[in-house]
């Protein structure tokens, strides 16, 4: 596995050391957890907008109609 040297500001660092203590894992598996979420995030992301480019606008408009017309599930009311 690759080895990667970074520098982070002490402020960022005391917080990473705060939150791996916290949830019981190093501060490699902490700053490995949160690259790869963001990584993620980032994947899903293009995904979705991909998705969109291929998408017709009067299928959203379909779409929207049916949901719509479903009241909402437990959980998911407004506030």
């Amino acid at each position: 596995m690759p080895v990667q040297s970074i520098r982070v500001p002490t402020e960022l660092h005391d917080k990473v050391k705060h939150y791996a203590k916290e949830q019981g894992v190093s501060m490699n598996q902490y700053y490995l957890y949160a690259v790869a979420t963001k990584i993620a995030s980032e994947e899903a992301l293009s995904a979705f907008q991909s998705r969109l480019r291929r998408g017709k606008p009067e299928h959203l408009g379909q779409v929207l109609r049916r949901v719509r017309s479903r009241p909402p599930l437990p959980g998911d009311e407004l506030e």
